[in-house]
């Protein structure tokens, strides 16, 4: 059963230096969106730890692909190894 359907808009790919795969990342738009947290979402391959556990971002939906980006974009470029990183069952 499809809950809901969703268009991939842009995918991308970094690397992190220490990591022996690529992180993969891609933004959706939803074709049937929830007006309260908007028709655009991301999603990363990868979660990076800190000392705590898991670094999971807590936004990952917008009303627009830029303001979606830009969450993703920082979460990637923040994207360390230092205390280890989990794949993301979900993507």
């Amino acid at each position: 059963m499809v809950s809901s359907s969703r268009e991939v808009v842009k995918e991308f790919v970094f690397n992190v230096e220490g990591l022996g795969e690529s992180v993969k990342a891609r933004i959706t738009r939803d074709l049937e969106p929830i007006s309260e947290i908007g028709e655009y979402s991301w999603d990363i391959s990868h979660l990076w730890n800190t000392a705590g556990g898991i670094y999971s971002p807590s936004t990952r939906h917008g009303k627009t692909y830029e303001e979606v980006e830009a969450l993703m974009m920082a979460y990637a470029k923040s994207f360390t190894i230092e205390h280890g990183y989990s794949k993301n069952e979900f993507y």
